[in-house]
């Protein structure tokens, strides 16, 4: 059974992490609506701490327009969330919201086809950051502070990006 949303881990600065995952967005067709510093909105409006965390919000207007066409409801959904949350120092997850998850509630065949679209194309997302730290990681291998900054680490309880990929997922990528 697949998990709610994609996740893959980076090792590096906050802004470096969230240029990284709106180059991958943006590949894959996905524009960022939307961004909330939920730690400094939570500073602001609570004087309480937690550790940075951002949310894009984001879209693939061309899927986004086919969806609406079918059923004005999909609008509930929009944008598609994406987590950025610090771990540890220089460590962050990115979690995408899974589409098809969210399609499930409203339970129309046709938006459930569209959302299968979608979460291919966030998985390629995930690929493509997994992809580009790896690079970056292959490239710098003299340099071991770097190498330290660029590592990876992507998961999904079903689904392993660069690692493992079980043989029943349908889909499943290989590990390279």
């Amino acid at each position: 059974m697949r998990s709610n949303c994609i996740k893959t881990s980076v090792t590096g600065s906050l802004n470096e992490t969230i240029s990284l995952v709106e180059r991958a967005l943006q590949r894959e067709g996905f524009g960022v609506l939307s961004r909330i510093d939920l730690h400094e909105k939570f500073q602001k409006a609570l004087d309480k701490t937690i550790p940075p965390t951002v949310i894009l919000g984001a879209c693939a207007p061309a899927l986004a327009y086919e969806a609406l066409k079918l059923n004005a409801d999909f609008a509930l959904f929009l944008p598609c969330n994406v987590v950025i949350r610090q771990h540890s120092e220089n460590q962050y997850s990115v979690e995408i919201t899974r589409p098809s998850v969210q399609m499930s509630l409203i339970a129309d065949p046709k938006l459930s086809a569209l959302a299968g679209e979608a979460d291919l194309k966030l998985e390629t997302v995930a690929g493509l950051i997994n992809s580009s730290c790896s690079q970056a990681k292959g490239q710098n291998q003299k340099d071991s502070q770097l190498e330290k900054d660029v590592e990876i680490e992507c998961w999904d309880r079903d689904l392993r990006w660069g690692l493992t990929a079980p043989s029943d997922e349908p889909g499943a990528r290989a590990s390279s």
